[in-house]
């Protein structure tokens, strides 16, 4: 932490500021957290991202049950299958096996980006940041 907020990185090439107001007081950092922020705005001339902090990666994932089903929204579709956002900050991958071998041919039709629906989590990996999601059937 900063005088002027807490620097984080993004990926592994950009570095991203959460401003010192949008970071609850009284919480300590080490280098290494895994923590949940959405971007504000990104100047690509200065390369400066400017980031809002939503938690802490354990604290924002430990509420994904597995087994249990959650509203979500698609937001990419790649040739290994979809990412969907539960929540700002927070988006699940659900892989191409979890579709029958038909759908996965068509799967830019049957689940195109913006399109929301219920998703059953696999599994939840806090450390990394990770939940895995199958379509509800």
């Amino acid at each position: 932490m900063t005088e002027f907020g807490l620097f984080v990185e993004v990926e592994s090439h950009f570095v991203g500021l959460i401003p010192k107001k949008y970071v609850p007081t009284g919480e300590h950092f080490e280098k290494g957290d895994m923590i949940i922020a959405s971007i504000e705005s990104v100047d690509p001339p200065t390369r400066r991202i400017l980031l809002n902090y939503k938690g802490r990666a354990i604290e924002v994932f430990e509420k994904y049950t597995e087994g249990r089903s959650y509203h979500g929204k698609v937001v990419v579709i790649k040739n290994f299958g979809l990412l969907v956002e539960l929540e700002p900050g927070v988006t699940g991958i659900c892989h191409i096996s979890q579709f029958p071998l038909d759908d996965q041919r068509k799967l830019p039709e049957l689940y195109p980006i913006g399109k929301e629906s219920e998703w059953i989590v696999i599994s939840v990996d806090p450390t990394h940041g990770r939940v895995e999601l199958a379509p509800s059937k």
